[in-house]
């Protein structure tokens, strides 16, 4: 019975001992998405929009247009390049609009929040961050239903 127990022990330290070093081998989400990162594409998994001919607008790149409108209240729409900082900065730049802000990584990693000087505060689902992707996902409000995906490559 001793020796049962002992080896039902063993192997479970080495599973928890194994767990904590895949935890902590793996790069953290804070550390993945400093950087410089490139807007790429906005595109639509969820919609609920058509177009001026009645159309209803697949799940696939969308215009210049129906970008301007589904981020009419938000301040990201103004940025075509993000770049995240260390200590929770983020410089959101659109040539000559430049816009500083800060971001924190919420939840299980899965929520990126923005916090603007007017107290605004704005927050994505953290879909993917690798090294050189990101992928941020959003759920539309205005006339827009659905649910909006931001794709980044990463610069540099």
């Amino acid at each position: 019975m001793k020796r049962l127990l002992a080896t039902y022990l063993s192997v479970l330290s080495v599973c928890i001992l194994g767990f904590t070093w895949m935890i902590n081998a793996r790069p953290s989400p804070e550390q993945l998405i400093l950087g410089e990162w490139k807007e790429m594409a906005w595109e639509y998994e969820k919609v609920n929009w058509t177009d001026g001919d009645g159309k209803a607008t697949s799940g696939k790149s969308i215009s210049a247009e129906v970008k301007m409108e589904a981020a009419k209240n938000l301040i990201i729409h103004e940025a075509e390049t993000w770049i995240f900082l260390p200590g929770g900065k983020l410089l959101l730049d659109k040539g000559s609009i430049k816009r500083q802000v800060n971001w924190h990584i919420k939840g299980r990693a899965n929520v990126l929040e923005l916090k603007y000087e007017n107290g605004a505060v704005e927050r994505y689902d953290l879909t993917e961050v690798s090294t050189d992707r990101l992928v941020l996902n959003f759920e539309l409000d205005s006339q827009i239903k659905g649910i909006a995906k931001l794709i980044f490559e990463k610069r540099g």
